[in-house]
């Protein structure tokens, strides 16, 4: 018996090249797509770098803002306390002043109470030292006036006894 191979061989031919064509097209799509997959991941992860470097800049203007106004703050601030202690240091001389006119005038009582006006007040090293001394001249003083009178009256009630 004789087998005839040719009308087998066509069939068999047909469908290699049909298993051949599909696999070839399969291949050449997912290659397509894994080109095509591959490309979106660059543009994905160049879009990251350019937001996290853009990210990283606003943060640096940012920080530098903070710091600009921090600055000022602080130069603001420091301005006020030395008005303020300018100030009170001013105010603080002229009742010191007013004090020594009062005892250069032999006022004793006043120029203490001026003085007693400062307990609130900050002083300086300087200013303290003064009203210290102002105030034991006018102890030293108020004790000399109280002896003088002491002296006074008795001199007085005595001399009053001799008519």
């Amino acid at each position: 018996m004789k087998t005839n191979y040719s009308c087998l061989c066509l069939p068999l031919a047909l469908a290699t090249a049909m298993l051949l064509a599909a696999g070839c097209g399969q291949s050449k799509s997912d290659s397509g797509k894994a080109d095509q997959t591959s490309g979106t991941s660059q543009d994905a992860a160049s879009e990251l770098q350019k937001a996290a470097t853009t990210a990283a800049g606003e943060v640096q203007k940012a920080a530098e803002t903070v710091k600009t106004t921090t600055e000022k703050a602080v130069a603001d601030a420091t301005k006020q306390v030395e008005s303020a202690t300018a100030s009170a240091t001013a105010k603080a001389q002229a009742v010191i002043d007013q004090a020594k006119a009062l005892v250069s005038d032999k006022k004793y009582q006043e120029a203490m109470s001026a003085l007693q006006g400062l307990a609130g007040m900050a002083l300086t090293p300087e200013q303290q030292k003064l009203v210290d001394d102002l105030k034991a001249t006018i102890q030293t003083a108020l004790t000399g006036q109280a002896t003088k009178q002491g002296t006074s009256a008795l001199g007085n009630l005595l001399g009053g006894e001799k008519k």
